[in-house]
């Protein structure tokens, strides 16, 4: 265990608790590393969730000749050890593949009308509202109390995000479908694109691997159809290679013949690697197409 690094997250949890964080309190604890290349990120995101984390893949550009970022997310009480153990286990494996970590994070409580994502990265210290906290968080009755006092569903924060995109990334973490359709009831858009146009929520969704917010965004119309630069949600789950996701997507009405230039749904799918699920779409295109 590195005494640098320990010495650095006592004085982080220090900080947070001076500032009034119950670090007693279990919340989802955020492991960011970042890799040269996408095969390298996945690579590692694999490894990660057999160790028990959710993890979400994402070519952010943060961090300059790493543009990969893998945020690894797990349940715990932000101890000194908990937190510690995680960043070195966590490290060994990022630098096993080229990579190396950039901090950990999670939401600290604040009296101010902004909350932050914390950790001792301090390029990592986010504004958000407290609406977006709550739905980055999963935390239902934060959301229905931020919306009880008229907080707004439509607006973003700095990276372009509504409330709702950031329940759909964070889709695998805590019970986000509730959050999902409480948000959606207030009259968030479920077919909202992030700012820069690179993604929309049911991709996000679907790239978290979560069937319940996917169930949820379809309920409250989201355009199943609806792509971010031309790749449509089904392309992402195809590519992924998740069975259970593509077959809701198929049963809500997804079109496996729609084209992102010269490729369809199955061609991402045989990209991925999985070319039993490729085979089963380009049989649903040809017949969709005859």
């Amino acid at each position: 265990m590195s005494a640098d690094l320990r010495a650095e997250n006592e004085t982080v949890l220090r900080r947070m608790a001076d500032r009034g964080d119950d670090l007693s309190r279990v919340r989802f604890v955020d492991f960011t590393a970042v890799f040269v290349d996408q095969p390298s990120a996945f690579a590692f995101s694999q490894r990660a969730k057999a160790m028990g984390y959710i993890v979400d893949v994402e070519e952010s550009g943060t961090v300059t000749g790493h543009p990969w970022d893998v945020v690894a997310t797990r349940k715990m009480t932000p101890s000194v050890d908990e937190i510690t153990d995680a960043e070195v286990s966590l490290g060994n494996l990022a630098k096993g593949l080229g990579g190396s970590m950039d901090g950990w994070g999670c939401l600290e409580p604040d009296q101010s009308p902004t909350r932050v994502v914390f950790g001792h990265q301090a390029g990592h210290r986010h504004p958000m509202s407290d609406l977006h906290a709550a739905a980055y968080d999963a935390d239902l009755d934060a959301v229905l109390a931020c919306l009880s006092k008229g907080a707004s569903p439509f607006e973003r924060d700095h990276k372009g995000y509504t409330p709702l995109l950031w329940s759909c990334f964070r889709g695998a973490v805590g019970e986000q479908a509730p959050v999902a359709a409480a948000l959606m009831a207030a009259g968030a858009d479920p077919n909202a694109a992030t700012t820069n146009g690179d993604s929309n929520c049911l991709i996000l969704a679907v790239q978290a691997g979560a069937v319940p917010v996917i169930d949820a965004l379809l309920v409250g119309g989201a355009n199943v159809n609806a792509g971010a630069d031309d790749v449509t949600p089904l392309m992402v789950a195809a590519r992924d290679g998740d069975p259970d996701v593509v077959a809701r997507l198929l049963l809500a009405g997804a079109d496996p013949s729609i084209m992102c230039g010269s490729f369809n749904a199955a061609a991402f799918a045989r990209h991925g690697g999985h070319d039993d699920l490729a085979d089963e779409l380009d049989q649903l295109t040809a017949r969709s197409l005859a």
